[in-house]
């Protein structure tokens, strides 16, 4: 089971289990039997600490290893609201959103995957068989086609594992999001939190300073964030939020949120502006997924052509040294 699945299942549990009148504790102790690894430990933890009398939240502060940011600030609002089920619930559809699109992107990626692994054994043999290549020197070019990729692979998820305020991932995001459909899918994405945390605490009472605050750090591209971190100065200053955010800011996702401050319902506006961002985050993923491996065949393709040239060159080459 993925993590995001581990934490969509655990938090769907939670929730019901809360419901049913299921004391706290004991529902923390139940959830951990499902997962694995440091989230199991996590829960398990937080079990411990809510035995001790301290909140859920406080013990999850405690284990950021185990709990990301939105968890630790969604539980916190629903502990603020006295919705808790209601907050895991989002968080549980947050997590299972997130499983679905890694799910997508495994099952489009796995044939190209092994396309490119046949064609770093398959492209060196004609050179292996027609030159004095060795058997290491043909080990150390496959080695070094498949090398690149796995680097890339490595690099990211190093990266990605790392605190979303480091530096090494900031950097990362302004490549990310420069990509094409891929940076477009990641602004959405990011924005979609961004609402769904605004939303959550602003109904929990938080003030609007600490809700655009918290829902600006809770994870997501950084750059993409940076459109609304303008919203927290603005809100000390006394004036709308919205007055803060970038003119870069999709015009329609402004002019809602506008419409939110005047008529009162921001709250709303907001959860729906979420599900839109989603939504159109979705999309573009699914186009992403689809290109993705037609563009990785196009590079197997390139690659193939060109060893065929080399291939054809080792083999006429003394031919043609013959012949003059």
């Amino acid at each position: 089971m993925s993590p995001a699945k581990q934490r969509a299942s655990a938090y769907t549990s939670l929730a019901t289990m809360i419901e049913a009148g299921v004391p706290l504790e004991r529902s923390l102790e139940l959830a951990s039997g499902s997962a694995r690894g440091a989230f199991a430990r996590g829960l398990k933890a937080v079990s411990a600490g809510v035995a001790a009398g301290q909140s859920m939240s406080e013990t999850m502060e405690a284990h950021p290893r185990a709990f990301a940011p939105l968890d630790r600030t969604l539980v916190t609002a629903g502990e603020h609201s006295g919705h808790l089920p209601l907050c895991l619930r989002n968080l549980a559809d947050w997590h299972g959103f997130r499983d679905h699109q890694q799910r997508q992107l495994m099952s489009n990626m796995l044939l190209p995957l092994l396309v490119l692994h046949a064609a770093a054994v398959l492209a060196p043999l004609p050179r292996l068989f027609l030159t004095g290549m060795t058997g290491a020197q043909y080990g150390m070019q496959v080695f070094g086609i498949l090398m690149v990729p796995y680097i890339i692979a490595a690099v990211v998820i190093v990266i990605y594992s790392m605190p979303n305020s480091g530096p090494a991932r900031r950097v990362l995001d302004h490549v990310a999001i420069r990509i094409p459909l891929l940076g477009r899918a990641l602004r959405q994405l990011a924005l979609s939190r961004y609402f769904l945390v605004f939303s959550v605490l602003n109904d929990a009472g938080f003030s609007a300073i600490e809700s655009t605050k918290l829902a600006a750090n809770v994870g997501g591209n950084s750059v993409a964030l940076d459109l609304l971190r303008g919203g927290t100065e603005s809100s000390r200053q006394g004036r709308r939020i919205s007055e803060g955010f970038s003119r870069r800011l999709d015009a329609e996702y402004l002019a809602q949120w506008q419409v939110g401050e005047e008529t009162g319902m921001l709250s709303e506006t907001t959860r729906r502006l979420s599900h839109q961002a989603a939504e159109r985050g979705q999309m573009l993923i699914a186009d992403l997924l689809k290109m993705t491996p037609r563009i990785v065949y196009l590079i197997i393709v390139i690659y193939l052509a060109y060893m065929i040239v080399q291939a054809v060159k080792t083999i006429y080459a003394p031919i043609q040294e013959l012949m003059y």
